[in-house]
């Protein structure tokens, strides 16, 4: 099997937990978190790597709330919060890992850590900007509460952005 063959895989298997964890409907929140950090720590957490987590965590969340009726809603509402959630989260770890280079400056670059902080404020963006991505691509019902959602998200924040901001304010005014 190839490497690419690999990560699709790997990536359907994340699409199909978040699908399964909706369904289920327990701690819609809390299964999606655990999904999507658990994806997002199995290879290298970069730009494209975060969209195709959020992506597959997304897609599997709508398809599974495609079979809740009037609950879809509210489940889509939970399974963006566990993901603002992993991102947050991810956000953080990422913070610490640019502290850590910037005491190794000479090793890391500072174009490098310019680059780490440009990555971090654009978390949010990246988040709302694909599911609006998975949006387009659903059904109707499906489609209609992502973007609501999203808007709703983009007008009052998320925590990832929150998160993102005030860690990138902190490493430039140690940078």
């Amino acid at each position: 099997m190839t490497e690419s063959e690999m990560k699709q895989q790997a990536i359907h298997a994340v699409q199909e937990a978040a699908r399964e964890a909706v369904v289920q409907g327990e701690n819609i929140h809390d299964a999606v978190r655990d999904i999507t950090l658990k994806a997002l720590s199995e290879g290298e957490l970069d730009a494209e790597r975060v969209k195709q987590v959020v992506q597959a965590v997304m897609t599997g969340a709508g398809k599974g709330a495609e079979t809740l009726g009037a609950e879809a809603p509210q489940a889509l509402k939970e399974s963006m919060a566990g993901i603002d959630d992993a991102l947050t989260k991810s956000a953080e770890a990422s913070k610490l890992a640019i502290e850590e280079a910037v005491g190794h400056l000479r090793e890391f670059g500072s174009r490098d850590l310019k680059h780490a902080v440009d990555d971090l404020l654009a978390l949010e963006d990246l988040f709302l900007d694909t599911v609006k991505d998975v949006a387009t691509a659903s059904k109707e019902t499906i489609r209609e509460t992502l973007n609501d959602l999203a808007r709703h998200a983009r007008n009052s924040g998320t925590q990832v952005g929150e998160a993102a901001k005030e860690a990138a304010e902190t490493l430039t005014r140690e940078l």
